[in-house]
Formats: C-alpha cells, sequence, structure tokens
C-alpha cells in the first residue's frame, strides 16, 4: 500500500488535491506499520526503548499531524500550553500510538455529541510530581458498569470497532513503566471522560 502510494505520487499531472491525498495515504499506511509493529511487540513481550525527551515540542508536532491527518477544523483539538522542561522517559512511538488511540477515541465519541472539541493536558502530579498526558472531550462519558471493561481486549460499544485500541494504549503504557487510566471530570469546558496515562 504505501510503495503504490508512493508511485502514485511521482505521476504526472496529478493536482494539488491528488498529492495530498498521496500524502495521506502514506501517512496512515506509516502509521498502520507502526500499529503492526507494536502489536507484534506486545505478543512478544518484548522490552521498549524508552528515551527522555521533552514533551512540550513533541506534543506540538503530535498535534499538528493528527490535526492533518484527521482533516481537523482549527480549535477542535488544544494541546494546552506545556511547560518547557517537562521530561518524560517512554518509548516515542509508543507515546506516539498511545496519544493517537486516545485522541482519535475523543474524537469519535465527542462527535456524537454535535461538536467537537479534545484537549490534551500535561503537567505534573502534586502528589509524586510525576508527568502525566490527559486527554479531555465533551462526549457522553463512560458509565461505571462500562468503565470496567474499556481496557479489556475485543470490549467496545461502536459498531465497526475493534475493541483493541485501549487495551493496546494500557500495555503500551505498562511496557514503559506507565498507567493508562479513566476518570470522571467536571472541569469546564471539557467534560465527560478523561484519559490520562501517567508515568510511574
Amino acid at each position: 500500500m504505501s510503495h503504490a502510494g508512493q508511485l502514485l505520487a511521482e505521476s504526472d499531472g496529478l493536482s494539488a488535491e491528488d498529492l495530498r491525498l498521496t500524502q495521506i495515504i502514506g501517512t496512515h499506511a506509516e502509521r498502520v506499520s507502526h500499529i503492526i509493529d507494536n502489536v507484534l511487540q506486545l505478543s512478544r513481550r518484548d522490552e521498549s526503548r524508552p528515551e527522555l525527551f521533552h514533551l512540550a515540542p513533541w506534543l506540538k508536532d503530535f498535534a499538528a499531524e493528527f490535526t492533518r491527518t484527521l482533516e481537523l477544523q482549527e480549535g477542535e483539538l488544544s494541546p494546552a500550553d506545556v511547560v518547557e522542561d517537562l521530561e518524560v522517559r517512554m518509548d516515542p512511538s509508543h507515546l506516539r500510538q498511545v496519544l493517537w488511540n486516545l485522541c482519535d477515541n475523543a474524537v469519535k465519541y465527542a462527535s456524537e455529541t454535535g461538536g467537537i472539541c479534545v484537549e490534551i493536558t500535561a503537567g505534573r502530579t502534586s502528589r509524586t510530581k510525576q508527568p502525566y498526558l490527559e486527554v479531555l472531550d465533551q462526549g457522553h462519558g463512560v458509565d461505571s458498569a462500562t468503565a470496567d471493561k474499556i481496557f479489556e481486549p475485543f470490549f467496545t460499544t461502536r459498531s465497526g470497532g475493534t475493541g483493541l485500541g485501549l487495551y493496546i494504549s494500557r500495555e503500551l503504557c505498562e511496557l514503559n513503566r506507565a498507567a493508562a487510566f479513566s476518570e470522571s471530570s467536571s472541569r469546564t469546558p471539557i467534560a465527560g471522560k478523561p484519559w490520562k496515562a501517567r508515568q510511574q
């Protein structure tokens, strides 16, 4: 798929719109390849390759790529300002997959309420000072009965869903000595269920 997209992009006479579509093909092909690699890694329980990096520029790049790939409008995905010295130690490809899964879920469920408004926040916990990432949306939230199941493999409430996104996210977090969980929130303007990935 990736090779076919590359060949198509090299064709003569492509319009700007067609060229943009080939770029989207390439981005998604690369993302699918990473997902497959991560699933295979989970099955083998290979060790992650953690790196220490600053979160602020990484989040900026992630938000730009996610917004471009899903063709979101300005303001539909909002990364909050993150202090420049906030560092995390994690496999960057794993963190990208975790955050992509969480934001993708947030966009899908937020759209059911009539508008997409997803916020990414990051900081340090007040008690342990460990770094965290939080994804918040204005979806309907998750009831307590469902909340106990959402990280189970193949559990989904959406037609056509695989039920693997949150399961893979939690497993990737655990491979990196981090934790993923959901909790209710009354924050404004974002309401519903925030998803958190917290470093241990």
